[in-house]
This record gives structure tokens, C-alpha cells and sequence, in this order.
């Protein structure tokens, strides 16, 4: 079922902001690829709207694009086969958030995978606990009880995701990937490994507090992912203020600009995938 969109105000500007750029930092590094293709396809549920009647128009709307369970943020396309769908399909493919699931679903059939993306303000590299050795001298992995402490990078997943993609993974039977971005670092996770780990116990739900809401979440340790790709250059670090109904200033930040440059094996993985 999809989730019920929340309307959100000024102070979301910088989370958003941090998302979206996530969001196109994957996509600009899967397009200078010689043979992988990406478009945006998730919406992020934001209005601004305060009419009732507004609000019950554009939850309709969301109701119908996330008919079959939560898209994923992007979609992924083998290179030849996206120019087979762009000479019919230019339009759609240049605005797939705001179209009906009902007429691009030939498009998402078309896929190679969905990308979930997520993105954090740390500098992954400088964390405590980064590059520390989390094998034991038996080769065995610790338990998560006694890293799940460690400030280090992670790959995250709301709980509130985890069903509707699900929902969407179970309708479409694409491979769903979470790339994860930090300041320096972009690390992915195949989806379905994820409900392995979160099915046999290596990863469980914890609670995380967002400022205006606490939230569950699934945290999965960066050795049990790899790397996406490598950033070529840095983003810029651009602080946000905003104020509260109530008075109050709050200091956000995101980042924009950087590049990445997509790592071979990456490509050579999901290629694998039409096979």
C-alpha cells in the first residue's frame, strides 16, 4: 500500500535538497557509462499545499503512481534498449515521476533494476571506527551486537520502505539496489541481500531520531556492501536555515556539485543481471 505523503514546509528544504542531489549524482555517473542508462522514477511525497481539497487531490495522484507498492527512486536501463523505448517513449522517459504507473508500466518492464537512494552528511573515510578490521581471526563476522555501536559508514532503509518495496520488487520481479552516498564514499546493497541479512538477524530495526520524528531503521555495516563508485570530485558544503511556525532557527546543510565515476564491476554486475 503506498504510504500517505506528508506535507512538509520550509524546514525539509535541506533533507530534501541532500536526497535530490544524492539522486542525480547516481544518475549523472550511470549516464557516462558506455552501456547503462538511468531516468528518475520515485516521487518524493512533498507539497507545500494547505487547502484540504489540495491535499486530497495530490494524495489521489500519489495513490495511483505507487499503485503497485513504492517506486524506487531511479530506474536502470541497458544502454541499447533505452534508445529503443526513448524514439517511443522521449516524452514520458524525460518526466517519469509525474506519470501515471498505469502508462509507463511497459517502460518499468523494460528495466534492468531500481535504484533506492539515500544520502548522509558524514564524511564516511574520517568516521571512528572506519577501516577498522571486523573479522575474526576465524574469517567469521562479528556479531552485529558487537559492531552496531561503531561510528562508521552504513547503508540505510527506513522500515516504512522496506514493505512497499517489497510490494514493488514483488510485482515487477526487478532487483532492487539502495546506493548509499556520503560525502566521499558511494556504497550499494542489493535489496534483496538486505532481506536476507534483516531475515537471518545480522541486521535488525533500530530507532533513529530525525529531529521532528523518530523513525525505524535498518543499518547495514559497510563491509557487508561495495562500492558503487569512486567520487573524482567533491560536492560543495551548502549550510540551510530555516525557521519553525514557533520562532525557532534550525541549521541544516547538503551538499551540491561532485562527480562520481561508476565503478566497472558495478556495471559488469548489473549487465549480469539480464542474463
Amino acid at each position: 500500500m503506498a504510504q500517505t505523503p506528508r506535507f512538509r514546509g520550509e524546514n525539509f528544504k535541506g533533507k530534501w535538497s541532500l536526497g535530490s542531489w544524492a539522486e542525480q549524482k547516481i544518475i549523472s555517473a550511470i549516464n557516462r557509462s558506455d552501456s547503462l542508462r538511468a531516468v528518475s522514477y520515485g516521487k518524493s511525497g512533498v507539497s507545500s499545499a494547505k487547502n484540504l481539497q489540495k491535499r486530497q487531490e495530490y494524495w489521489n495522484l500519489h495513490k495511483e503512481r505507487e499503485s503497485f507498492g513504492k517506486r524506487p527512486d531511479i530506474l536502470v536501463f541497458e544502454r541499447s534498449n533505452f534508445e529503443n523505448l526513448t524514439s517511443k517513449y522521449s516524452s514520458i522517459l524525460d518526466n517519469l515521476p509525474d506519470n501515471l504507473e498505469s502508462d509507463i508500466e511497459e517502460i518499468v518492464e523494460n528495466s534492468l533494476l531500481a535504484i533506492e537512494s539515500e544520502a548522509s552528511i558524514w564524511q564516511g573515510e574520517k568516521m571512528k571506527h572506519f577501516g577498522r578490521n571486523w573479522a575474526e581471526k576465524t574469517g567469521n563476522l562479528k556479531p552485529l551486537s558487537e559492531v552496531k555501536s561503531w561510528t562508521a559508514p552504513t547503508v540505510i532503509v527506513k522500515d516504512e520502505d522496506l514493505q512497499p518495496l517489497v510490494d514493488w520488487q514483488n510485482y515487477y520481479r526487478k532487483p532492487i539496489y539502495i546506493v548509499h552516498l556520503f560525502y566521499d564514499m558511494a556504497l550499494m546493497l542489493n535489496f534483496s541481500k538486505l532481506r536476507e541479512y534483516i531475515s537471518d538477524g545480522t541486521v535488525k530495526g533500530e530507532i533513529f531520531d530525525y529531529g521532528k520524528a523518530s523513525k525505524t531503521i535498518y543499518k547495514t555495516f559497510y563491509g557487508l556492501a561495495k562500492e558503487f563508485g569512486k567520487f573524482t570530485e567533491l560536492a560543495e558544503i551548502i549550510p540551510f536555515v530555516s525557521q519553525t511556525n514557533g520562532g525557532k532557527f534550525e541549521a541544516d546543510l547538503y551538499f551540491e556539485g561532485g562527480e562520481i565515476e561508476i565503478n566497472q564491476a558495478t556495471i559488469h554486475e548489473w549487465l549480469s543481471l539480464k542474463n
